[in-house]
C-alpha cells in the first residue's frame, strides 16, 4: 500500500483538490452570512435528490417505510431510491445536517470518483500522465466540453450573473454517487475483455451491468450496450470464447435484472414513456 502511495502520490493530491474545489463554495456559502457564491449544481433534480435524502433521515427501516416516491398510485413496484436512503441513514447515524452531508458527500465522492477514473485510465495507458488528465478532465472539465460550457463559466465567474450549471458531479446521488457504479462496471468489462477465461471476471461484468438497471438507467444502458460492442467484437475477430464470456455476462445481466424486470412487467409491456421513467429512481 505504501509503494502504491509512493508511486501515485499525485493522484491523491489530485483527488483532495477536486473534492476542495467541489465542496470549497458551499463551505464557504455555510461560513459567511448572506454570501451569495457559486452555485456548483443548483438545479432542481438536486433540490429533489436532497429532499429524499432528508426524508430518509426519519425513515422507520427497509419494511416499513425505506423510500419515498412520486407516483404512489400508478401500480409501480419497484421505485426504490437505495441510494438516497443509505445516505440519509448515514447522516442520521452521524447526526449531520442535510447541510452538512450535502457538503461531506460533494467532497467525498468527486474524489473517491477522481482515483477511481485514475485507476480505470491507468491500467488502459499504463501512463500516470494520461491517467492524470483523464481523471482532471472528467471531474473540472465540463465546461470545456458542454457546447455552452465557455459562456457559462464566464456568467458564473465574471458576470455573476443567476444559476449556471457548472461541475457536473457535484450534483447529488445522480451522477455523483451513481457514476462510480457506472465506472466500476466498465472497468469489470475491461477485464472481461482482458481475460475472458476468467470466471470472476465474467461474473464481475454481468453482476456490475445487471445492478446498473436498479441505480442509473442511462448508464445502465450505456454499459449494456458496451457488453453487447465487446460482443460483436469477438464475433468479427472470431474470438470465441471471449464470444462465449459475453454471452454468460450476459445471462448475468438478466439474472440479477430479473427481479426489475417481473416487478414492472406491466409498465414495460403496456406503459408510455412516462410510466416507463416512474420504473426507475431518476427524477
Amino acid at each position: 500500500m505504501l509503494h502504491l502511495f509512493k508511486k501515485h502520490y499525485c493522484a491523491v493530491l489530485l483527488a483532495l483538490l477536486v473534492g476542495c474545489i467541489y465542496a470549497g463554495p458551499d463551505i464557504y456559502h455555510a461560513r459567511t452570512p448572506g454570501y451569495q457564491g457559486i452555485f456548483m449544481a443548483d438545479s432542481g433534480d438536486a433540490d429533489f435528490y436532497l429532499t429524499v435524502i432528508n426524508k430518509s433521515y426519519t425513515s422507520e427501516g427497509f419494511v416499513k417505510n425505506p423510500f419515498q416516491y412520486e407516483g404512489r398510485n400508478t401500480g409501480n413496484s419497484f421505485q426504490y431510491f437505495s441510494i438516497e436512503f443509505m445516505l440519509g441513514r448515514v447522516g442520521a447515524l452521524l447526526h449531520l445536517s442535510i447541510d452538512t452531508l450535502a457538503i461531506v458527500a460533494e467532497f467525498l465522492f468527486p474524489a473517491l470518483l477522481t482515483l477511481l477514473l485514475y485507476a480505470f485510465a491507468y491500467s488502459l495507458s499504463r501512463s500516470r500522465l494520461t491517467a492524470g488528465a483523464v481523471a482532471t478532465a472528467m471531474l473540472l472539465g465540463t465546461e470545456l466540453v458542454h457546447p455552452n460550457g465557455f459562456s457559462n463559466l464566464l456568467h458564473t465567474f465574471l458576470l455573476r450573473g443567476g444559476w449556471r450549471e457548472f461541475l457536473q458531479y457535484s450534483r447529488p446521488v445522480n451522477p455523483q454517487v451513481s457514476a462510480l457504479f457506472f465506472f466500476t462496471s466498465l472497468w469489470a468489462l475491461l477485464r472481461l475483455l482482458r481475460t475472458p477465461r476468467s470466471k470472476s471476471a465474467v461474473l464481475l461484468a454481468g453482476a456490475t451491468v445487471g445492478l446498473l438497471a436498479y441505480i442509473y438507467p442511462y448508464f445502465w444502458l450505456f454499459s449494456g450496450t458496451t457488453l453487447g460492442v465487446v460482443g460483436l467484437y469477438a464475433l468479427l475477430v472470431r474470438r470465441w470464447e471471449l464470444f462465449v464470456a459475453v454471452v454468460v455476462a450476459g445471462g448475468v445481466v438478466l439474472g440479477v435484472m430479473a427481479p426489475f424486470l417481473y416487478l414492472n412487467l406491466s409498465l414495460l409491456l403496456h406503459g408510455g414513456g412516462s410510466s416507463l421513467a416512474q420504473a426507475i429512481p431518476v427524477h
